[in-house]
């Protein structure tokens, strides 16, 4: 695994995040992190290096995982979380099987594959055969792919090919249901770790084109909060920004911006985290006079 290069597949780019990243601020989260998230205006705002780690189809438990193993390694500056503010429920996706290869090696992983997989999981990975399972196929394209510059630093656009959302907004139903109390305490443990290295934390969910339910389940969104709270860790609820919800070009979908959008909300989300650097400063002086 040492010798695989970055690429544009799951097991190419985690291997790179967990083993090669060295930037000072790392963009963390799904599919809406690595469109949304536009790393060069980041850099720029920010005037600290940054790069995008954001994985398609992967959420809570795997960026925690993910960021776990990072601490292990290095301590970056500023981690910018996007959290889908429903991702604590049972229900909500939450697949790590592209862990499988670090089990041995992160107590993070370890821990984690424990808990979703049961007393067998330690058995079944001694095997190798277990643990790459599935993955053969993405390694042998990382080294395909191999020699791939990535000038974009992990982020990757959505380019428009004709296809966009329908203008007539949707209702979107809350996911639901019973909270996952294994992805709580992995949450807490994780901003707490973050909290002990001096890491700033900025955790955000971004634009949706799209209605809440007014009586949705809003029992996922409250821990979350409260979880960041505990470390005063700003929480940037973006879902329904007004200038978003008018222009339905931006979308390719009811979650997903095109790249258009993606820089838009990019220069939005950095004047956030500039803007909240600013006040906490301006307080840190007063209180020191």
């Amino acid at each position: 695994m040492d010798r695989v290069p970055q690429s544009g597949n799951d097991a190419g780019e985690t291997h790179f995040a967990v083993k090669k990243v060295m930037e000072p601020v790392l963009i963390v989260g799904s599919s809406r992190a690595k469109y949304h998230y536009d790393s060069i205006i980041f850099t720029d705002s920010l005037c600290l290096d940054t790069y995008n780690i954001g994985r398609p189809g992967y959420y809570i438990s795997y960026h925690c995982c993910l960021i776990n193993m990072i601490l292990d390694r290095y301590t970056p500056d500023m981690i910018i979380w996007d959290i889908s503010l429903e991702s604590l429920f049972a229900r909500a996706q939450d697949p790590i099987r592209i862990l499988n290869p670090y089990y041995w090696d992160y107590r993070a992983v370890q821990e984690a594959i424990d808990e979703k997989e049961g007393k067998t999981a330690r058995i079944k990975n001694i095997s190798n055969i277990y643990r790459y399972n599935g993955l053969i196929v993405d390694l042998f394209d990382s080294w395909l792919d191999g020699t791939k510059v990535d000038s974009l630093k992990g982020m990757e656009p959505i380019i428009y090919t004709g296809k966009k959302v329908d203008p007539e907004m949707s209702i979107k139903k809350s996911v639901g249901g019973p909270i996952d109390s294994a992805r709580v305490k992995r949450l807490h443990d994780t901003l707490h770790r973050l909290s002990e290295a001096g890491v700033k934390v900025f955790v955000f969910d971004s634009p949706e084109y799209s209605i809440r339910e007014p009586d949705r389940d809003k029992s996922s969104q409250s821990i979350i909060y409260e979880e960041c709270q505990c470390f005063s860790i700003p929480v940037f609820d973006n879902r329904s920004l007004e200038y978003f919800l008018h222009h339905p070009e931006l979308f390719l979908d009811d979650g997903h911006l095109f790249d258009d959008g993606a820089r838009l909300y990019s220069q939005i989300a950095a004047h956030q985290i500039n803007q909240y650097l600013q006040e906490e400063s301006g307080k840190s002086e007063i209180s020191d006079e």
